[in-house]
This record gives structure tokens, C-alpha cells and sequence, in this order.
């Protein structure tokens, strides 16, 4: 290794232009040592999906806000369980996109396992939520109709075959047969002649192009054998991460008949998943623990320069606020600290342009209205509405954000 650098050291010495970026590190071994003593790795998703694209913007982000203080790696993940697998084990992985249901799904299966990962894993903001796409032939438009059928859930370990069991099975009480086809084979199945699958789930983001984009022929067997979303009842309120959605006709032109306009379902939020590294107190867990810190005040800090508009930022940072809890999950001191730390932040990421004000102001503050309404008065009843406001961010530390 010494003769390596030494060579390459005498060979940038030689050739060094002014005004050129250099490669080659004047001390390669402190450039190194400064290089893995600020790199910060997050497992996200597949090529061409919406996380390996929010972990590219944190990337750019972050390192702009810390101005070389950081280095962060966006890697491509292998699903949801794959990438807690690595948050685990992974040497360098500090933080993982996966889905909030995937806790939910281990507890239900292993309670041991999932006591083991609550110790080790929190979360430090809930992002965008995924739409849980169910798509049966003709006659299959409640859940009980799926009762006994073939639903393709894609490979183990992936999304849709992590939500499908929790949501069907568990939650809705239907059984049925699952198949590991992905959503594209199991949709040219389901308008085959003999069909084997009579339905598919494929958690994604509103709008998914597979099920947007046919050819003319595939559009005209999809009419042909009456394929569309199976509608769900409203999801539970305790115990569950998942959310009322919609699916629209404007979403889905083929799929949606315009008559119908829209079909109830369940949305599940995708989760900035991280190792608690404050576990216990040794030198390196301090270091990797303080390194998280840096990133995570960066990210919220900087949270209104992602929302610059088409072109710029992937547009489901809109749907993100960064003071949203998760059922079922804990979120790591360092976030908790900065959102008590700035009770009055917007913490909805479009919630102002970049440059914009950052904090919330009296009269947009739910929580400090509902206060004032529990007591029978109104925001222009009070003397001074900007100090009373204040005095109730002191009593209550999570301030505006939501629940």
C-alpha cells in the first residue's frame, strides 16, 4: 500500500496543473481516515423507485448543508426486510428507507425477533405514504371476494409480500393463496385465457406507471376481462401504521372507471429508519451516534430547500412532515431533541418556499387553537396572543406537530 501511494504521490507532484481538481490526496491516509470518519450510508430502494431517489436528494442536500462535513452514500437496498438486515449488520449503514409496516409484520410472526430490532432500530421522520394496490379480475372488488383466491405478492421480504399477509390476513381476515409472481407477470396472467392468480398487491407511490402505461392490446384485455381495484373499509385507528387513500380515476384512467371517479383503500408511509447508536455508551458508539446528529440536524434544518419546485427534489417530500409520528415505532433522541428544541418550526417540508418563514405562527397552530377552544376563548380574545402562545410551547414540548 506504501508503494502504491508513494507512485501515485510522485505522479501527482509531477503532472499537477494549477487550476485542475486534484485526485490524488497530498496525505492519502488522513484524507482516508477523514473520509470514513464522516460517511454516512442509507440503504434505500431499486433503480428507478422513488427511495434510491429520496437518497439522492438527502445526499445532495446534506452535503451541501455540511459543506464536505459529511460524506453520504445513497445505496441501492434490497427491500424492506433487506435493508433492516443491513442497518443491522452492514458495516457503514446508518439509515434505511423501508415501509412502516414491516415491524408490524416481524412482531406478528417473531415477537422475539421484533423485540430484538426495537431495541436497535428507531425512525427519524415518516415520509411519503405508498398506495397498497389490490387488483383482482372481474367479480373481486370487495376483500372477502378474495377469500380463498391467488394473490401474487411478489418475492419474500419485499413490500407488497410484507403488507399483504398483515393487511388481508391479519387485518381483514381473508385467506388466500399467495403467489410469488411480480406485479407485471402476475397482471399478464390475470388477463390470460387460463389465468392461475385472481388478484396482486404491489405497494407504491400514487400513479404507478404499471399501472398507467399499456400497450393497446394489453388496454383492451384489461377491458376485456373486467380487471380493477379491489375497494378497502377504512383501516384501524390503534396498532396499525396505515392510512385512508384514494385511488382516482385521474390516477388511474384504465383502471378507475370514470363513473366510479375513485375506490377506497389503504396508503402505508415509507420511514427514515436508523440505528440507535445511543444504545450504550462505548467511544465508537459515541462517535457514530454524534455523526447521526450531525445528519439529522442538517436534513431538518435545511427541510424547506426541498421543496424548489418541478425539476429540482422528487415531489413526494410534499407529502412529508417531519413532526409525524408512526405507530409502532420509536423515534431516535436526536430527532425528538430537534423538534423540542423548535416548537414552533414548520415542519411540513412544502410547508414554505426555501428562504421562507420557518416558524409557525398562533393563528396556524391546530393544537394551540384547540386549546384556546377547550377553555371557551378565541385567538382574538387573548391580551397578548403572541406571549400566551409562547407560555403554551413551553407546557407542551411537541408543540404544532401532528400526532
Amino acid at each position: 500500500m506504501m508503494l502504491k501511494w508513494g507512485i501515485l504521490g510522485g505522479l501527482a507532484a509531477c503532472f499537477a496543473t494549477p487550476g485542475l481538481a486534484q485526485v490524488v490526496a497530498p496525505d492519502p491516509g488522513a484524507f482516508a481516515r477523514n473520509l470514513r470518519e464522516t460517511r454516512i450510508g442509507i440503504m434505500t430502494g431499486g433503480p428507478g423507485g422513488v427511495y434510491i431517489q429520496l437518497g439522492a436528494d438527502l445526499q445532495g442536500l446534506v452535503e451541501k448543508a455540511q459543506d464536505g462535513g459529511l460524506r453520504v452514500l445513497p445505496i441501492v437496498g434490497r427491500g424492506s426486510v433487506g435493508n433492516l438486515q443491513d442497518l443491522l449488520y452492514l458495516e457503514y449503514t446508518d439509515f434505511a428507507l423501508v415501509q412502516a409496516d414491516v415491524l408490524l409484520s416481524i412482531q406478528q410472526g417473531d415477537p422475539q425477533e421484533f423485540d430484538f430490532l426495537k431495541r436497535r432500530i428507531s425512525y427519524v421522520t415518516r415520509l411519503h405514504p405508498e398506495i397498497i394496490h389490490i387488483l383482482a379480475r372481474e367479480g373481486i372488488r370487495r376483500p372477502e371476494d378474495l377469500q380463498g383466491k391467488t394473490v401474487a405478492v411478489g418475492g419474500a421480504g419485499g413490500g407488497s409480500a410484507i403488507t399483504a399477509p398483515v393487511v388481508l390476513r391479519d387485518l381483514l381476515g381473508v385467506e388466500f393463496e399467495s403467489s410469488d409472481l411480480g406485479p407485471g407477470a402476475a397482471l399478464n396472467d390475470m388477463v390470460s385465457e387460463e389465468p392461475d392468480v385472481d388478484a396482486l398487491v404491489y405497494v407504491a407511490g400514487r400513479g404507478s406507471p404499471i399501472f398507467r402505461e399499456f400497450s393497446e392490446e394489453m388496454q383492451e384485455r384489461l377491458r376485456e376481462k373486467g380487471v380493477g381495484f379491489v375497494s378497502l373499509p377504512p383501516p384501524p385507528g390503534e396498532g396499525a401504521p396505515y392510512q385512508p387513500a384514494v385511488l382516482r380515476h385521474e390516477d388511474y384512467p384504465l383502471l378507475v372507471p370514470e363513473e366510479e371517479d375513485e375506490v377506497s383503500g389503504w396508503a402505508v408511509p415509507a420511514v427514515l429508519a436508523v440505528y440507535n447508536w445511543d444504545a450504550d455508551n462505548s467511544a465508537r458508539t459515541r462517535q457514530r451516534y454524534g455523526r447521526v446528529e450531525t445528519f439529522i440536524n442538517a436534513f431538518f434544518d435545511a427541510r424547506h430547500e426541498l421543496n424548489d419546485g418541478p425539476g429540482g427534489y422528487n415531489a413526494n417530500w410534499c407529502d412529508v412532515d417531519l413532526g409525524a409520528s408512526i405507530q409502532g415505532w420509536t423515534r431516535l433522541r436526536a430527532a425528538q431533541e430537534w423538534l423540542n428544541r423548535h416548537p414552533r418550526a414548520v415542519t411540513q417540508v412544502c410547508g414554505v418556499k426555501p428562504g421562507g418563514p420557518s416558524v409557525i405562527l398562533a393563528a396556524d397552530c391546530r393544537p394551540f387553537l384547540d386549546h384556546l377552544g377547550r377553555v371557551g376563548l378565541r385567538l382574538e380574545d387573548l391580551v397578548d396572543p403572541y406571549a400566551q402562545f409562547e407560555r403554551w410551547l413551553v407546557a407542551n414540548p411537541k408543540g404544532c406537530t401532528p400526532s
